[in-house]
């Protein structure tokens, strides 16, 4: 009985690893493999190796956010690339100014995009008008239990106190 180490690949061509295939007259190794090892040193943390059928050729696997804009994933695969790729997208993905993108219907593909400048804006306005009408609010609530109490000086300090709010604005 011979056996013969095979490297195996996904449809998509990445490395998934090596298996034994056993030698018998008749019998074909399985799709989607190659004798062709690894090359010398190949360090799997840094890269992915991808069988272009001739060779492997290493793809340097993302570190940052921006080596992830315009990569897509699905939700249904479940080769070790995607689901390095899906972790990847998780732990990068939500950096400051980018988000992490989920597609709709039968396939929820992974993605991260950019948040346009626009959006950013619009959502730093949101929280200066939400800040403002919670200090306004408080600041109605003290003065109404200043004026049941009868305390003159609160109520006083509170109208400078609103009067300096409404001049610094949102």
């Amino acid at each position: 009985m011979e056996l013969l180490e095979l490297f195996s690949y996904d449809e998509a061509g990445f490395f998934e690893g090596p298996i034994l295939f056993q030698v018998m007259e008749g019998v074909f190794p399985p799709d989607r493999t190659t004798k062709t090892p690894l090359p010398e040193g190949a360090d799997l943390e840094k890269y992915f190796y991808r069988w272009d059928g001739t060779a492997w050729v290493a793809e340097a696997k993302p570190t940052k956010v921006e080596d992830l804009l315009g990569i897509v994933v699905s939700h249904k695969t479940q080769t070790a690339h995607d689901e390095e790729m899906r972790q990847l997208i998780q732990k990068l993905g939500t950096a400051e100014g980018y988000r992490i993108v989920r597609g709709e219907g039968e396939d929820m593909i992974w993605s991260v995009e950019k948040i346009p400048e626009e959006e950013i804006a619009a959502q730093e306005a949101e929280a200066a008008i939400t800040n403002f009408d919670a200090r306004m609010s408080s600041l109605k609530e003290r003065m109404s239990l200043a004026m049941l109490q009868g305390d003159q000086e609160q109520v006083t300090a509170l109208q400078a106190e609103y009067q300096n709010l409404m001049n610094q604005g949102v």
